[in-house]
Parts: C-alpha cells; structure tokens; sequence
C-alpha cells in the first residue's frame, strides 16, 4: 500500500485511502470489489489467515468467501485501487505508474 501510495503521490493523483482494519466494508462495499474474473482474484492467499483456515484445500462458495473476508480483512488483497471503471487489485508497480 506505501507503494502505491508513493506513486500517487509523486504523480499528483487525489485518493482516498479507507483503512479496512479501522472501518470494516460492508458486505455492499465488498462485493463492488470483486473484479469480472472473480472473488478468489480478491483473496489473498498469502495471509495468515488464509493459511490459519485450511482455505488452499478447500473449495468455497462466493457467499462463504465474503463472509469470510468480512470477518477476517487481512483476507482481502491489497491494496484495492478503484480509478473510474478501473479496479486494480494488489501492486503492480507498472500497472500504478499508468494510472493519471
């Protein structure tokens, strides 16, 4: 998120960050996020918690992936950037440096 951030920053682009740990998303805001190729491109699969939950060997519903991600945030990947009708999910450094 730093990163991201930095490249806003140094490109002049206004944001608005949202501390998901400080202000959960609503069930709404959770799945506004999920991108046209699905919610597991929204689960990071690097947290702890997807890894204290057994999630890799199993195989779970839309419903039961955002329950799950709105009990345990550290579930979503991110940062989650939305830029108009663009959505990017995790840093991509090149992917930030072509935002305006």
């Amino acid at each position: 998120c730093r990163k991201g951030k930095a490249i806003l920053d140094r490109k002049g682009i206004d944001y608005q960050a949202v501390e998901i740990f400080k202000y959960p998303l609503s069930r709404v805001e959770l799945e506004s996020l999920i991108p046209p190729s699905g919610i597991n491109d929204l689960l990071s699969k690097r947290s702890k918690a997807f890894k204290d939950l057994g999630l890799a060997n199993l195989t779970l519903s839309e419903d039961a992936l955002l329950e799950l991600m709105l009990k345990h945030p550290t579930l979503i990947k991110r940062p989650i950037t939305k830029q108009g009708k663009n959505l990017l999910i995790g840093f991509k450094q090149e992917l930030f440096e072509e935002l305006e």
